[in-house]
């Protein structure tokens, strides 16, 4: 690595805190702008129909809206109660100001928590930065949150940082409200919390020491050239740039599908037998040494609090047969989402970042990282690996710290990247954002703020060849950065071997 990047840029911090303040001075100058969804006068498509009212006549009357709302509530909730406490009126116009200015004060309130649980884990400057980067610049918490603010997104993002934190400082009573706060956010934080609740943290985080890449981590890009090349032949191949009768078309589609779900399949799950194990030895030392009593106190706290949401959002809300969470939820993910050869990566990559391949590029030291941290880190690891595949990106963002976290863990073990590594990494990050892009042209704006399956076919084709090249080259400097860090271990001195 350079040396005189890694000091000014990334030992000193420096990097970091221009992070934070471009976070703060674009932040302030989207809200100034005016640039929202234009659907309800910035309300969204949600906010218009549902979260309007709730934020007008807080608390909703019994079965005025579905229990699918209820338990998304809470933001409307505080809404409500700030906005008459300022005296605002309750027009579209003051309420996207207030979630504006109230989901950037969580992003930065996010920033804060990362960099305490990067102290907690002892997370050195590479890994700090990556987190910065990934949880910072991003489309998912830069311009979503300002762009269509009137949604549970960042207020679950940021329940699911103090959910990691409390869990890594041993702080039960505090992951407890979170998971109360959670049940009225978003649907994902109430297991993935009763997980952690349940399961403390792991005496220390197994954290290694530039551990040099290995065939698993290198094999990556061979399986990334091998699966973009059978889909980019097939996108030519069955729709019209190449004749091609239709019959052979539709096989042709099918059978590319098939190849590029198994081959992913193979190598996202291929290290969840070392998450098992860890996991079942760690849970056998858990139960071997745990307080019995403790484990089934917190075991009948949390079935009691299950069923009381259980309970009042049926009660008070009425019923809406295709949003059941766990059954509608599955089956959106498993079966109705995968059209398309690696879209739900691509759209990952859109929303969250080139955290994504990086992560998957680590994908195996990540999960290794994860069921370091304890059983229930190891669960809530094996939980998260199971959602992966989910085209609908925005569903994930509950996910994402733990994603990051562990990312970053393992970036720190195999030391770092370089400043071109870096500098690419930075561009795309900043390329993912969509701030140069004029959302009042005739853009496809479903895609914009969900993406997943709805993604129109001519955006998928352009955006996955731009992807595939980026993510390779984005390897391969990561690559020349790992062969280089070898060499000078080899050779600190820096003098030519004879």
């Amino acid at each position: 690595m350079n040396n005189s990047f890694q000091r000014q840029f990334i030992d000193s911090g420096l990097l970091s805190r221009w992070i934070v303040l471009g976070v703060i001075i674009l932040g302030i100058g989207r809200i100034w702008a005016g640039h929202v969804i234009p659907q309800g006068h910035g309300l969204g498509w949600d906010g218009e129909l549902i979260y309007l009212t709730i934020i007008k006549e807080f608390p909703v009357e019994r079965h005025q809206i579905s229990h699918f709302f209820i338990q998304r509530s809470l933001p409307f909730a505080i809404a409500h109660y700030a906005m008459q406490a300022l005296g605002w009126p309750f027009l579209a116009k003051q309420i996207v100001l207030f979630f504006q200015l109230f989901n950037l004060t969580l992003t930065l309130l996010s920033l804060l928590i990362w960099r305490w649980l990067a102290d907690r884990v002892g997370l050195g400057t590479q890994g700090r930065l990556l987190g910065y980067v990934a949880l910072a610049i991003s489309f998912c918490n830069m311009l979503m949150p300002l762009y269509n603010p009137v949604l549970t997104d960042i207020l679950a993002f940021f329940l699911s940082m103090l959910l990691l934190f409390f869990y890594l400082t041993g702080h039960v009573f505090s992951m407890f409200l979170v998971i109360a706060a959670g049940a009225f956010t978003w649907p994902t934080i109430l297991p993935i919390g009763a997980i952690l609740f349940l399961f403390p943290k792991a005496e220390s985080a197994l954290i290694g020491n530039s551990a040099p890449l290995t065939f698993q981590d290198k094999i990556t890009p061979r399986l990334l050239l091998l699966i973009g090349t059978v889909v980019i032949v097939t996108i030519l191949f069955s729709h019209n740039f190449v004749p091609l009768q239709e019959h052979k078309r539709d096989l042709l589609e099918a059978g590319a599908n098939v190849i590029v779900s198994i081959s992913i399949f193979i190598y996202l799950y291929v290290s969840v037998p070392d998450l098992v194990v860890n996991c079942a030895r760690q849970f056998f030392y858990f139960i071997m040494d745990t307080n019995k009593r403790r484990l089934l106190a917190r075991l009948f706290i949390l079935a009691a609090f299950f069923g009381g949401v259980k309970m009042f959002s049926n009660y008070w809300g009425h019923q809406n047969e295709h949003r059941e969470f766990f059954g509608w939820y599955l089956f959106d993910i498993f079966v109705k989402n995968n059209g398309r050869p690696l879209l739900f990566i691509l759209n990952h990559f859109l929303y969250f970042g080139p955290i994504v391949v990086v992560a998957g590029f680590l994908w195996r030291r990540v999960i290794i990282k994860a069921a370091g941290l304890g059983p229930g880190m190891a669960l809530v690891a094996f939980f998260v690996v199971l959602q992966v595949i989910d085209t609908q990106s925005r569903r994930e963002i509950g996910n994402l710290p733990f994603i990051v976290l562990f990312t970053a863990m393992a970036f720190d073990e195999i030391g770092g990247g370089g400043k071109r590594f870096w500098m690419f990494f930075l561009l795309l990050s900043f390329l993912t954002t969509k701030l140069f892009v004029p959302f009042e042209l005739d853009f496809p704006t479903l895609f914009f703020t969900s993406g997943g399956r709805y993604m129109a076919f001519k955006w998928y084709v352009i955006q996955l060849c731009l992807m595939l090249p980026s993510a390779y080259f984005l390897w391969r400097l990561f690559h020349v950065d790992d062969a280089s860090r070898q060499a000078n271990v080899t050779n600190p001195a820096g003098r030519t071997q004879p």
